[in-house]
């Protein structure tokens, strides 16, 4: 089966080609704002992986010919990026004013595991696949 997927992932890895995974074996590899055709098997599931993050397992829903499907960055971890960054850096401005106080770290400690919690989040649902008509 013929698929046409495109990657739309914005500036978030723009210089590393994303791979386009099947059965645990590359079958394509789409760089920044490409578009390709690809060969596929329609009972099996498709994954996108670049570096740690990966998308969660899609299956094409129908068989029509060529489906057509995007590659998007997955809105809420570029939520969780901007937040958490946002976060350690009110913290550090704010760790200076109260350096003395036993609250402090703390709260340092639940930010750092949060932020690890957060990041295992999403590691496996960095991405999206979704069909475009």
């Amino acid at each position: 089966m013929q698929i046409e997927i495109k990657r739309r992932t914005g500036f978030f890895g723009m210089a590393s080609p994303i791979k386009l995974i099947q059965v645990g074996q590359p079958i394509a590899s789409i760089s920044h704002d490409q578009s390709q055709l690809v060969t596929i098997d329609p009972s099996q599931p498709l994954t996108v992986k670049l570096m740690m993050l990966r998308s969660q397992p899609y299956r094409v829903k129908h068989e029509m010919v060529p489906v057509k499907l995007e590659i998007v960055l997955n809105p809420q971890l570029k939520q969780f990026y901007f937040l958490s960054y946002g976060l350690f850096f009110v913290f550090a401005g704010l760790s200076g004013l109260f350096y003395t106080q036993g609250w402090l770290w703390p709260l340092l400690i639940m930010l750092i595991v949060l932020y690890g919690v957060g990041l295992r989040y999403f590691l496996v649902r960095g991405y999206l696949i979704r069909e475009v008509e």
